[in-house]
């Protein structure tokens, strides 16, 4: 997705989680993903002659929470209907940070025995209460580790080191 796309999902997702309590925001962006998914079945919902009085028509009554009815009738009459999907991902995202959980991806150059520690340090350098830990293998990295949480990437592995010092050395 572009930038522009995600920056206005993030401005939509913000002003949702503003209007909505917190321990409504997990239905609320369960509720947008099956629409997001639904709608992309429907080529319509994209198409620009159908007109957007068409569309909020067709969606009318759709979401149970008013709230969500109408943030769904702002992007029809704006277009942005294509961004449904990552509102709802942005919207978990705000859950998240809001609850203390951190999302993480690492890959690891070979999956190591203890991965509490990790865990561990990213609790901390995050301020988080709980990760939620997506764990890869890429031999490719040839050693260390590669850390994704939220947009912040941390890059600990011997490629990465090498590449950097290939860099210095050819200045």
């Amino acid at each position: 997705m572009k930038s522009e796309g995600r920056i206005l999902a993030k401005r939509y997702a913000r002003a949702l989680c503003e209007a909505l309590k917190t321990e409504e925001l997990p239905a609320a962006a369960a509720e947008m993903g099956a629409l997001s998914a639904a709608l992309d079945n429907v080529s319509a919902f994209y198409n620009p002659s159908v007109s957007k009085e068409a569309k909020k028509r067709s969606l009318a009554g759709v979401m149970k929470n008013k709230i969500l009815q109408n943030l769904l009738n702002v992007m029809a009459d704006n277009k942005r209907l294509k961004l449904l999907g990552a509102v709802k991902d942005e919207t978990q995202n705000i859950f998240n940070i809001r609850t203390g959980v951190l999302n993480a991806e690492i890959t690891f150059a070979a999956t190591p025995g203890d991965v509490k520690e990790i865990e561990n340090i990213l609790k901390k350098l995050f301020k988080a209460q709980s990760i939620t830990a997506a764990y890869k293998e890429d031999q490719s990295l040839i050693g260390g580790v590669k850390i994704k949480a939220g947009d912040i990437l941390i890059d600990g592995s011997v490629k990465n080191s090498l590449e950097k010092l290939r860099v210095e050395l050819e200045v």
